[in-house]
């Protein structure tokens, strides 16, 4: 999460050796120091009765909502109510590749404890 890197940059605190960050220090973005910058997005939510998975990129948002696929154009549709995956498979399918890549890194780094 981008709150633990930034706060750990804030205080000149090393970040933890033995696992990479979920996030990134936003300090040299408030600052002015560089200029906002794109980034990938992912997250997921397992719980009994919602499991679901998302990837943002760009104007592009992938969503898994239990075994239903669904891809926005969120440019055109802000409160995503089109679902455009048919109309663009090359994006749907990038956006399930590094969704894929990414639960791969978390899984060869689990969390001690998980929370359901």
């Amino acid at each position: 999460m981008d709150l633990t890197a930034t706060i750990l940059a804030a205080a000149g605190a090393s970040p933890p050796s033995d696992r990479p960050l979920d996030g990134v220090n936003l300090l040299p973005i408030l600052t002015g120091e560089e200029p906002p910058r794109e980034r990938t997005l992912f997250w997921r939510v397992d719980r009994p009765g919602r499991k679901q998975k998302a990837v943002r990129h760009g104007h592009w948002k992938y969503l898994q909502d239990d075994m239903v696929e669904m891809l926005f154009d969120l440019e055109k549709d802000v409160s995503e109510r089109q679902d455009v995956a048919y109309e663009h498979p090359e994006t749907l399918a990038h956006l399930k590749k590094l969704l894929a890549e990414w639960e791969q890194e978390l899984a060869q780094n689990p969390p001690p404890l998980v929370v359901k």
